[in-house]
This record gives C-alpha cells, sequence and structure tokens, in this order.
C-alpha cells in the first residue's frame, strides 16, 4: 500500500506542477516566436530521397549529417549525405564495410567538449537488416568525426566514421523508434540522452546517458528513475535535449504506445525528463508531465529552436514540433503547422507560420536546428514521406521578429482503450457468460424460470449483442495502434483470437442440422463443434479483461474499484455453474423447448 500512495503523490505532485507551470506561462506572457517557411528551392534538395534518416548539425564544422533512412524504393540506406551551409552544397560519402551498418529511426546528436577542442556526431540504435534477411536492432555507438577527434591509434581524420569505444559491459538493448540528444555537462563532457524504443517484439520506457569520458572514451549509464514514475512504455516518440549550465532536459511527445502499454498515440501533453548538468555519470533524472496543448501523433519531427534569437532572447529555447500523423482517429496538422513548447513552462501553442511550407505534412522527416555564424537561425526540414512518396526536398523554418500567429488551438482527443476496454468487458465479460450460461442451464435453473425467460431467446441476444459490441471494440483497436504494430502483446493475440471465435460461431449456427426427434449423428457432431468453440470462447473472453485491465490502469496505483467488481462478478457466475452442474437433471435437454430452427434464427449463437 505504500508504494502506490506515493506513486498516487507522485501523480498529484506532477499534476500540481503542471497546473502551476501554467498559470505562470498566463502570468509571464512570453510571446511565441515569429516563425516563417522559407522561399521554396532556397535550400538544396538531398542527393537522394530519403525518410526516417538520422540528422543532425555540427556547429564548428558549418556542416549538417544525415545517415541512413529509407530509400524512395524502401531499401535501408547506409550512406551519409553532407550539407555544406556555407556554400549550401550536398555531397554523399557512400555506405563502406568501415562504417555504421545501415540503418532507419536511429538517434545521432552532436557532441562537443564545453571549450569546443573537438566536436563529434554520435549514432546509437535504429533497425537494420542481418545478412540473413532477419531484422536487426543496434545497440552500437559511432562517432562521426566533425573537427579535432582522435581514436585509441591516433588523431581521426575529419568526416569519417568509426565505432565509438565503450567502457565496461552496461549497455542497452537493441531498439529502434527511439528518440534523444545531447548536451555538455558541468565537467565539460559531452553526454549523448536516450530514451524508450522498440525491439520487434516490446516496447521500452528505459533512460539511458552516454558520457563521453573523452575524444575516444565512453560509458553508458541506466539514468532511468523509478519505474512508477516514467511515461508508459512507446516508441516513434519525437524528443530532442536542451540544456543551460545548470540542467539538461529532454521533452518527449507523442509516440505509440499499443498491445496495451498505453495509447497510440499519446494523448497527454508530452514529458520531460530533466538531469542535472553536475550529475555523475550513473545519477538517474526525473520525468514531469506537461499539459497537452498539441496534437497527438507519432513519426513527427522535434527540434529546438536555436538559443539567443531575437525573439527568444533568454535561456529558455522554444521547442518546435513539426509533422507526423495521428492516424485516423487523430487526423493531422494542417500543411505548414507547427507547434512550439515553451521548456520552461511546459505550455504548448500551435502556430501557422508564414510562407509557404510543405504541401502536404510529412512523416519520418528530419528536423535539424542550423545556427552557424552569420546564418540567421533557422530549422531545416530534410526529406520525408508524404502522400506516399519519400521526399528529397529540404525546407527551412525562419525565425523572424515579433511574435507568432497562433493557430487554432487542440481541441484534446479520447483515450480510445477506454471505449475499447468497456465495449470487450460488456461483451465478453457480461453478455457473453449470460448467454453461454442460459444455453447451459436455462432448461432448468429456476432462475429462469422465475423471470419468464426464454432460455434461447437470451440466449441468442446476449451471444448475438456480443458479437457486435466486440467487432466495434476490434475496430477500435485497429484505429488505437495508427501505422504501428497491432499484435505487439498476448492481449491483443488473445483478444483477435476471441473475436475470430466470436464471429465463427454465427456462422457455425446457420449451418446448423434440422433437429429431430432424435438427434442424426452429423446433429451430434454439430452441437460437439459449436458447444466446444463457444465454450472456449467464453473462457478465453472471460480472462482477456484482467489482462486488459492490466494494462489500461495506473500500474502504481492501480484500477481496484473495477477489478474488484468484475472479479466479483466473474466469481459469482463460477459459483451457479458449481451448484446447478451438481444439481443439472441427466437427459433434460427436450429440443422442443424452443423454436430456433426457422431460418432467421441460424444466425444466433444457439446450442
Amino acid at each position: 500500500a505504500a508504494p502506490a500512495a506515493a506513486g498516487r503523490g507522485r501523480d498529484a505532485r506532477r499534476l500540481l506542477c503542471a497546473a502551476l507551470s501554467v498559470a505562470c506561462a498566463g502570468a509571464a506572457g512570453r510571446a511565441p516566436p515569429a516563425l516563417a517557411w522559407g522561399a521554396s528551392g532556397a535550400w538544396p534538395s538531398l542527393p537522394a530521397p530519403r525518410a526516417d534518416g538520422a540528422a543532425a548539425a555540427a556547429g564548428l564544422g558549418g556542416v549538417v549529417v544525415v545517415f541512413g533512412g529509407k530509400g524512395s524504393d524502401g531499401a535501408i540506406l547506409g550512406s551519409t549525405a553532407l550539407l555544406n551551409t556555407s556554400s549550401r552544397t550536398w555531397s554523399e560519402l557512400p555506405a563502406a564495410d568501415s562504417g555504421p551498418p545501415g540503418r532507419f529511426s536511429a538517434v545521432l546528436a552532436a557532441v562537443r567538449d564545453a571549450l569546443g577542442t573537438y566536436e563529434q556526431l554520435v549514432l546509437v540504435a535504429g533497425e537494420g537488416v542481418h545478412a540473413d534477411g532477419s531484422r536487426a536492432f543496434y545497440n552500437d555507438a559511432w562517432a562521426f568525426c566533425v573537427h579535432g577527434c582522435s581514436s585509441p591509434s591516433g588523431p581521426a581524420p575529419a568526416l569519417t566514421w568509426r565505432p565509438l569505444p565503450i567502457t565496461g559491459n552496461l549497455r542497452p538493448l537493441g531498439r529502434y523508434g527511439t528518440a534523444g540528444g545531447a548536451y555538455v555537462d558541468s565537467q565539460g563532457r559531452g553526454v549523448l540522452l536516450m530514451t524508450h524504443g522498440f525491439d520487434g517484439s516490446r516496447r521500452f520506457d528505459d533512460t539511458w546517458a552516454l558520457t563521453l569520458m573523452g575524444r575516444d572514451e565512453a560509458v553508458w549509464s541506466d539514468v532511468s528513475p523509478p519505474a512508477s514514475s516514467r511515461p508508459f512504455a512507446r516508441c516513434l516518440h519525437m524528443g530532442t535535449v536542451v540544456s543551460d549550465p545548470s540542467i539538461a532536459r529532454m521533452p518527449i511527445f507523442g509516440g505509440c504506445g499499443s498491445g496495451g502499454y498505453g495509447p497510440c498515440p499519446d494523448t497527454s501533453g508530452g514529458w520531460v525528463f530533466e538531469r542535472s548538468a553536475h550529475s555523475p555519470p550513473e545519477e538517474p533524472g526525473v520525468w514531469r508531465a506537461i499539459p497537452s496543448g498539441a496534437r497527438p501523433r507519432l513519426l513527427g519531427a522535434m527540434a529546438s529552436l536555436p538559443a539567443g534569437s531575437s525573439s527568444a532572447p533568454d535561456w529558455r529555447p522554444w521547442v518546435v514540433l513539426y509533422g507526423g500523423t495521428g492516424g485516423a482517429v487523430m487526423g493531422s496538422d494542417p500543411p505548414g503547422q507547427v507547434a512550439v513548447l515553451d521548456i520552461g513552462t511546459g505550455l504548448w501553442t500551435n502556430l501557422q507560420p508564414s510562407g509557404s511550407g510543405p504541401a502536404e505534412g510529412l512523416v519520418k522527416a528530419a528536423l535539424v536546428a542550423v545556427q552557424m555564424g552569420s546564418l540567421q537561425p533557422r530549422l531545416l526540414v530534410l526529406g520525408g514521406r508524404a502522400g506516399g512518396q519519400t521526399t528529397a526536398a529540404v525546407h527551412s523554418l525562419e525565425v523572424e521578429a515579433g511574435q507568432g500567429r497562433a493557430a487554432a488551438a487542440w481541441g484534446g482527443g479520447v483515450d480510445l482503450r477506454a471505449a475499447h476496454g468497456t465495449l470487450m468487458l460488456l461483451a465478453w465479460g457480461v453478455l457473453v457468460p449470460i448467454g453461454v450460461t442460459a444455453a447451459r442451464f436455462g432448461r432448468t435453473s429456476t432462475w429462469f424460470q422465475l423471470f419468464g425467460a426464454n432460455w434461447f431467446q437470451v440466449h441468442r441476444l446476449c451471444n448475438g449483442t456480443a458479437v457486435v459490441l466486440s467487432t466495434i471494440a476490434f475496430v477500435l483497436a485497429i484505429l488505437m495502434v495508427a501505422t504501428a504494430h497491432f499484435l505487439a502483446r498476448p492481449h491483443a493475440q488473445l483478444g483477435l483470437t476471441v473475436v475470430l471465435l466470436g464471429v465463427l460461431q454465427p456462422c457455425n449456427a446457420f449451418f446448423r442440422p434440422e433437429p429431430p426427434h432424435e438427434k442424426s449423428p452429423r446433429r451430434v457432431r454439430w452441437e460437439a463443434l459449436h458447444k466446444t468453440l463457444g465454450r472456449v470462447a467464453c473462457l478465453l473472453g472471460v480472462v482477456n479483461p484482467f489482462w486488459g485491465l492490466a494494462h489500461l490502469c495506473d500500474p502504481d496505483g492501480g484500477c481496484p474499484l473495477p477489478l474488484a467488481l468484475y472479479s466479483t462478478w466473474i466469481g459469482l457466475l463460477v459459483l451457479f455453474w458449481i451448484w446447478n452442474t451438481g444439481r443439472r437433471r441427466p437427459g433434460s435437454e427436450p429440443e422442443a423447448a424452443y423454436r430456433g430452427d426457422q431460418p432467421w434464427a441460424r444466425t444466433g449463437l444457439c446450442p
């Protein structure tokens, strides 16, 4: 009880902090930045179409790097595209055996020391393919030298890849669909943060820090807070890292829980992971929930506006969220619209930048902040997919003086898990057990006789209604996962089995042989099949809501009342079956007790 109470206390404190943040934002009145889409063609296109690549800007080297991703034919790329921001020209390094294996949905971040004596881009995570064609999920680390790098064998040449040596055996499990970024701690060491993700079978809720102890040595640390205070496990979310001399913050937004981990997309306002810049490598951080305000989505892009621009002069940078999709239920933002987050207050604002941005909202694009020398601060949108096509286009989102033009606020969404769970619980936790019980004991039970109920009508009405409700709930389950994996967890796999068995039962009933006074062998075989499938479906359908409640409820405090009520109901049903099984008179199954042999009645779930 104590851990649960402590967890509820933490939740209350997080909500209080979120409310205070909103109140402070209103009091401070910090205007959102003014943004404008740059002229079409102002920046050259990528050397080839690319989506879901990892991208970062190296401030000291004046270069933007894009690695991996998928091409227009869906092939996984291992090449590196380089944009010289001074000349605005692209070059490309082909995939090489000495470089990282091709991958997509990875994290690439610029890691440097406090003095600027070296800078390198560090690549972690991502999904690729093994030599045998199976999926590969990486937990390696690679460094792309930009300036002043070294390796164990000596100085490292610029604009080349090399494996980053890791000290110790501790490291995260391989994953893709993760998010992160980098900062410099108080000791002058570069630190890359990475959180959540997916390995093809399970989603993660852990957070890791890769600390560069020198130019050619790094160490992984699990900096996750206690499980009860983490955002639910997810993948395909958006994230970045912003920092000041005292604290590093990693906001994440959206993503897909699916299969019981959480909504897909996440309908909350997001989370911010906070960690002191003075923390030793192994010290965990804390998560802080922020209020909703942007449209839920996955497969979007996030980056922070360069600090110190005229529209955001203080240390609190704005975080920009662009693109992605909310699936069939949540939809997508209007073309060109972005959402900006005040990282200090946790307040979202939807903006419609001036100018003409991408004609359609992009998914799987990369978003990179660029502020190099005299170049006006801006964000670059690199590649992505729109309308089923992969693009090579580069769009710029520039910071202007003045206040941004606010767009309509997000009106909030519905957690489809609650609707799905309610319908499935009513169908398989209540109606189907009543219908099966009516078929089993309705001819002899005094309860049915007391209420004057016809057992066949009860059986058909309850089970027929359950099939309709579970079909609706099944559609909601598909909508919940958007473009993510539907059968990610056993609850979904068992649920699919139950729904298929439930739909097959009316079809089976339609072909029921006519019930003569003496049952034919064909009738006996049909009854055995129909009753067996029905009772198996009923048993699995009764069990799965317990699993569903475990996924739906807060893992810290749980949901004791719904679980207790459902457990009591199932317990009473079991006792009813045990009592009536002992009292049931043998041979009491007269076929004349019903008139279910008409063609219109054959679609009912009959015994």
